[in-house]
């Protein structure tokens, strides 16, 4: 929801009484201080609510770890906190798709590094995938709690 369209809705609710005058002063202050892109993104077809967009997208990036703990888990975890509320929020999907595209990615660079195993030139590659599981999720948090949208480096767009 823009800032425009969080005034308007206050405002509406202002002329029909259900707002004080320091009510509605106080909200539009409030819209007008966190901007369109942090604060209570609402979804009105669904009324679910994401609190904080930059928190939950560092969340999201950061679930990849846990596959380092049960693979399953770094692959459920990432995909269904993506699909649930992605449609709560364009910065939710985007950083979504990134990390999907990111984990699809790194299966592939993973068979190849098994099939250049044979030639010893794959055990440093998988090396290098290893840093790159770790450190990409890491500044891709980091990224987000800033409210950037970051696609990890070496990702195949599989979701655009």
């Amino acid at each position: 929801m823009s800032i425009a369209d969080e005034i308007q809705k206050l405002h509406r609710l202002h002329q029909e009484g259900i707002l004080s005058d320091a009510e509605y002063e106080q909200a539009k202050q409030r819209a007008l201080n966190e901007g369109a892109g942090v604060g209570a993104r609402i979804d009105h077809a669904l009324g679910k609510a994401i609190e904080d967009v930059p928190q939950y997208c560092l969340f999201l990036h950061l679930s990849q770890l846990l596959g380092f703990v049960l693979p399953v888990i770094g692959w459920a975890v990432p995909v269904l906190m993506w699909v649930l509320r992605r449609q709560d929020s364009g910065d939710v999907d985007r950083h979504g798709r990134n990390v999907i595209n990111w984990l699809l990615s790194a299966v592939v660079y993973g068979v190849a590094c098994a099939l250049l195993s044979a030639m010893i030139i794959g055990i440093p590659l998988a090396g290098a995938l290893l840093v790159c599981s770790v450190a990409f999720p890491i500044l891709g948090a980091l990224k987000a709690r800033e409210g950037i949208i970051w696609t990890y480096p070496l990702t195949i767009p599989f979701f655009k």
